[in-house]
């Protein structure tokens, strides 16, 4: 009978010992879905307002660019789709990285500020990418046009050359922003 005593005993103090520890973590618990909550909220709200934004750059570029090389310049709807989702993750990226410190879970805390990290280096190579695109139009427009002055009947072939030379070569510098070789 002692050993089925001890067996009960031993049992029931680690379950104490489990339930301490558990009511001792539970407010970071807490915290941590708070902290969740909290961004995600505010990661929709900057969503929301990131659609309105860029819809009235469109608007605003609409107006001002009716004519010329410029008049292509606007973002379409999945673009901005794309950088309202973006910024939707990335808040909830920098949520889920404060969840992670409050929880005191250390190997995912440091992956994560790995990750956050990397993230001004990635948006600058994205950056370029996407400013090489724009110039690229432009490039192809401004050949085109150059060209077709001249009475070339190959302008919009030498244009679309150009514009693929500038868009290698933004990609080529954004990739090397990034650091993939």
């Amino acid at each position: 009978m002692a050993p089925t005593a001890d067996f009960f005993s031993n049992l029931g103090q680690r379950l104490l010992a489990y339930l301490q520890t558990l009511l001792e973590y539970l407010p970071n618990v807490l915290g941590a879905i708070v902290i969740l909550l909290v961004a995600w909220l505010l990661a929709r709200l900057l969503r929301a307002g990131t659609v309105r934004l860029l819809g009235a750059i469109n608007g605003l570029f609409d107006k001002l660019f009716v004519k010329g090389v410029l008049a292509e310049l606007r973002l379409s709807d999945p673009v901005i789709r794309f950088l309202a989702g973006l910024i939707f993750f990335l808040v909830l990226l920098f949520g889920v990285e404060a969840a992670t410190r409050v929880l005191q879970i250390e190997i995912a805390t440091r992956w994560m500020d790995r990750i956050i990290q990397y993230i001004p280096t990635l948006l600058a190579g994205v950056a370029i990418v996407i400013v090489g695109i724009l110039a690229s139009r432009i490039v192809r427009d401004v050949t085109t046009a150059a060209l077709s002055g001249t009475g070339s009947l190959q302008a919009a072939q030498m244009g679309r050359f150009a514009q693929i030379v500038a868009l290698t070569i933004a990609v080529v510098i954004g990739l090397d922003q990034i650091e993939i070789d």
